[in-house]
């Protein structure tokens, strides 16, 4: 082989790898940065889905707390139509069902 040759292909050979070194020290780095990343991602979801639990149950009291107070109200509103006079007419009365 003449010396220009010789010089190119070595210069190729380090250019190699430098390139395969580079490569490999960014592909260790970023699955690093990835499985941190992921991680911290999973403790979020957790978080998240334990404050929606707890909402979950606390909307339940808050419920239950509605139907009872809609339920002392139409007694209260029967005590005053009784004392008035008044009569429910249960034919005028439409029930709707929903969630």
């Amino acid at each position: 082989m003449t010396e220009t040759k010789r010089k190119k292909h070595v210069r190729l050979l380090n250019l190699s790898s430098l390139l395969l070194f580079t490569m490999i020290l960014l592909y260790l780095c970023s699955s690093l940065f990835l499985r941190g990343y992921s991680n911290a991602l999973a403790e979020q979801v957790q978080s998240i889905e334990a404050r929606i639990r707890t909402l979950e149950i606390l909307n339940s009291g808050i419920r239950t707390d509605i139907a009872n107070i809609k339920g002392s109200i139409g007694m209260k509103l029967d005590e005053i139509g009784a004392a008035e006079g008044l009569t429910p007419n249960m034919e005028n009365v439409l029930y709707i069902h929903g969630n």
